[in-house]
């Protein structure tokens, strides 16, 4: 499946899941290939081509936060009788299947929870680094380039004067890569901080 869908699949009325998710209702189609023209939304027959699978019915439940936030959309295939023959899906399966929704939605909110809150510690434990490593660094810096500037005023000849420079000049970089790196993780942890208001919306 992982390879059917590389891509995000557009969130589109013309399609099943599209049409659930922004309507908000539940889909039941008795053949997914004999879906009529007026009706707005339509079957992508790409991924049985691909597949080789043939998919008849069709049930399609939004998957809905208390709040009304669709976050996805539960769909079945295919139901099956006691012969094992496929067959539409029986209307009174729709409140047992909005259940199940309702718990895969509750499901997929705190799987992408833990994602971000892994992803702010990683990104505070770099934050911290970071900080640390600037102070570490500093100080150090701070002694080489007030030794170097003492030099400086004792060197006399042009080769002595550019070898100080160089040095001057790799104190600056490392100083301004520290620097650097305590930007960048603000600016990510700032990020992270929108990402998740969003989510709590």
């Amino acid at each position: 499946m992982r390879r059917l869908f590389q891509s995000d699949l557009p969130l589109s009325k013309p399609s099943l899941a599209g049409h659930v998710a922004l309507s908000r209702d539940i889909l039941r189609l008795s053949d997914a290939y004999d879906i009529p023209p007026d009706r707005p939304y339509a079957f992508n027959h790409a991924v049985d081509a691909q597949t080789g699978y043939r998919t008849r019915s069709v049930l399609a439940v939004p998957l809905m936060e208390p709040t009304g936030n669709v976050i996805g959309v539960f769909q079945l295939i295919n139901a099956r009788d006691a012969r094992n023959q496929i067959v539409p899906f029986d209307p009174d399966y729709e409140e047992l299947i909005r259940a199940l929704a309702s718990q895969a939605t509750v499901a997929v909110r705190n799987a992408q929870l833990e994602a971000v809150a892994r992803v702010r510690a990683a990104l505070r434990f770099v934050a911290s680094l970071a900080t640390t490593m600037a102070h570490e660094i500093d100080n150090p810096l701070s002694v080489i380039k007030g030794n170097i500037q003492l030099l400086v005023s004792e060197a006399s000849d042009p080769v002595s004067r550019q070898r100080i420079d160089a040095v001057l000049g790799a104190v600056e970089a490392i100083r301004e890569i520290v620097e650097r790196m305590n930007r960048i993780t603000e600016l990510k942890l700032a990020d992270q901080s929108r990402a998740e208001e969003q989510w709590s919306r």
